[in-house]
């Protein structure tokens, strides 16, 4: 039985209500024996606008308007989790972009070339 086995056990057997001083060395053991990889942790403003090359001040505004999905910690700081950022991905992948192939390129460079050349007067 690993300590997570144990102290749920133990936490089992209490009363409903029941308050039990831990030790700070427990708690320590108990936080280091759950596996947490960088993509569980939910990422700061800062942390998205260098992942997205943007400004922090447009992921705010993607979080305000709720583009991206987000959290506010202690009213002041936003995060992101990871899921969030996912799905927020996915969707920008599939939105179409007006700017390109919204007309096709017809004609060769030299024709554009030959289009400049000639004045408008």
């Amino acid at each position: 039985m690993n300590l997570l086995e144990a102290l749920q056990a133990f936490a089992e057997e209490l009363p409903p209500g029941t308050a039990v001083p831990v030790p700070r060395e427990t708690i320590l053991e108990l936080l280091s024996a759950i596996p947490r990889t960088a993509s569980q942790v939910d990422l700061t403003v800062e942390e998205v606008a260098r992942r997205f090359g943007r400004s922090p001040s447009t992921v705010r505004g993607w979080l305000a308007s709720g583009d991206l999905a987000g959290y506010r910690l202690r009213r002041r700081e936003w995060r992101v989790p990871p899921d969030a950022l996912d799905a927020f991905q996915q969707r920008e992948r599939q939105r179409p972009n007006p700017e390109a192939g919204a007309r096709p390129l017809q004609g060769s460079l030299g024709d554009w070339r030959s289009v400049r050349g000639r004045s408008t007067d």
